[in-house]
Formats: C-alpha cells, structure tokens, sequence
C-alpha cells in the first residue's frame, strides 16, 4: 500500500504543474519504470498469440492486411510481428502521445537481425521504421484523418484508460468511416494497474471507492475507467457495435486474487453486478459495426 501511495502523491505533484512540463516529467519517470526490454518482447508475443487466436474464431488472416494500431508503446512490436510472423501490409499506428525514440528501435531491429528475422529495410534518417508502418503520433482516432484502407483494427490495454463518452466516439467514428467491413479486437486490462506494483493491493481496490472518491485519487497521467464487463458491452452497443469473440478471466474462490476481492467493501455503483462481472479480467473482444459506412 505504500508504493501505490507513494506513486499516487507523485502523480498528485506534477499534475499541479502546467501539462507540458507535467507531462514531460510523467513520461520520462514512466520510460525508466517500464518493464525490461525482454519483459516488453515477451508480453508482446503473448498478446499478438491471442490477437491470432482470436482473428482466426472469425476466419481472418493478417496476411497482406493494412492494419490501424490504437496506441504505440514505446517501440513497433507488434506492427513487427505482424509482418514478421504473418506477412501484413501497412501498420498505421496512432498514439496521442510521441512515444517513439531511435534508442528502443534501434535494440529491437538489433534483436530481430541477431535472430534472422529483419527480413527488410529500416530507415537510415529519423525514425529508424521499416517503411511498412505510417507512425502517427498526437493522432486521436476520433479527430484525426483516417486511412481509408483499413481491414483490422487492434488495440492492446488502451480501452481501460479511455473515457466512456471518448470510447463510444471512437467506435462511432469507425462505423462511419469503415461500417462493418473492419474487425475490431482490444484485448482490455480492466484490473486496478496499482495492483501491478503493489501486491498487498487488490486487483479490484477501486471498486470500494465512489466516483469522486476514486476522481481524488487518480489523475490524468494514471487515469483508469474502472468499467466492468458489462459496461464495456453497453457502451460497444450503444456505439452500433456486434460483438462476434469475447472472452475473459475471472477472481477464481479461494485463490489470492478472491480472497483479496471478498475483503473489500464495494461501493455501492458495483452493487448490482455479480462477481464474475466484477472480477472479469484479460477481457479480450472482436468488434464489427452493425452498419454499413455507407447505409
């Protein structure tokens, strides 16, 4: 508890500076804090297993697909596995951030060239990006112009951090551009992220905490929506969304996560719910409009 407090009083700190230089001190502290470069690649590797496994229960390939990438992380990994394991078109990849920097690129073309796999160009000048992926950083997929060749859209634990009126924009958005022709898979990590540095946490601490409660404690560099399975659902119906996969975890009885989740005093918001939507974690979902763009 005291990590996460300690962390909380810093966010509180630099979010009573101006956003430039909040910001600025957010994201270098978050570049030093990010996992090991071998953490990134292999938690990476996990999510593009379940991208695969989840495009495939819909019978679609990324082979020679242009794909729109919502949020970029620190470096291309999984625009490289897509061209590397399965042969994709374009990557556009959008992030309201510029996370970007030639010191990750250039470790993990160096990675891929050690195992045999940097099976095309990079850049030599700016970015070093092979030139299968169209890097958009500042770009808000509500706001900004859109490709018009777009066949899958990913994202990957962007939703969590996504307002609830800003998520139903977004789909919205992708309905009127791309109507029902475009696959839309996030894979969502709707556990309390406190509980990933601080294991005397629970992966559901949030939920005893009313909404201005929890607006106390969090801030806009560590904002968290604290939707619950079927939340989520409501908001991709409200914005003309079919869901054709879905799938999750859950708190399993008498396992340390449970045992944590039945102390906690819920607040009254998530009364309604059962523990399974509650403790519903990993939620991992393949969304198409219902609509045709051009309907």
């Amino acid at each position: 508890m005291i990590k996460s407090r300690l962390k909380t009083a810093f966010f509180k700190a630099i979010d009573l500076l101006p956003a430039s230089i909040g910001y600025a001190i957010y994201h270098k502290v978050q570049e030093r804090l990010t996992s090991s470069f071998l953490g990134k690649i292999e938690a990476n590797a996990r999510s593009y297993t379940e991208l695969t496994k989840i495009l495939a229960s819909s019978g679609i390939a990324i082979q020679g697909k242009n794909i729109l990438e919502i949020g970029s992380g620190w470096m291309p990994l999984m625009p490289y596995h897509f061209k590397v394991d399965c042969g994709c078109n374009t990557v556009y990849t959008f992030d309201i951030n510029d996370h970007y920097q030639n010191k990750y690129i250039d470790q993990l073309n160096a990675h891929y060239k050690a195992a045999g796999k940097l099976n095309f160009e990079v850049a030599k000048t700016g970015l070093h990006l092979p030139d299968f992926i169209d890097y958009r950083p500042h770009g808000n997929v509500i706001t900004a112009d859109l490709p018009a060749d777009v066949d899958i859209i990913f994202s990957r634990f962007v939703l969590e951090h996504v307002t609830p009126k800003d998520m139903v924009a977004m789909h919205k958005r992708f309905a009127q551009v791309y109507g029902g022709q475009v696959a839309i898979v996030h894979l969502i990590s709707p556990s309390d992220h406190r509980a990933f540095s601080d294991s005397s946490i629970s992966h559901y601490d949030f939920l005893q905490y009313s909404q201005k409660e929890w607006d106390g404690i969090q801030t806009k560099f560590d904002y968290h929506n604290r939707l619950r399975l079927p939340q989520f659902l409501g908001l991709f119906e409200d914005a003309g969304m079919a869901v054709e996969f879905l799938e999750h975890d859950q708190a399993t009885p008498g396992s340390a996560k449970w045992e944590k989740y039945k102390k906690l005093a819920i607040h009254q918001d998530f009364a309604a719910m059962t523990d399974v939507e509650r403790t519903a974690g990993s939620i991992n979902v393949l969304l198409r409009a219902k609509t045709n763009a051009n309907s």
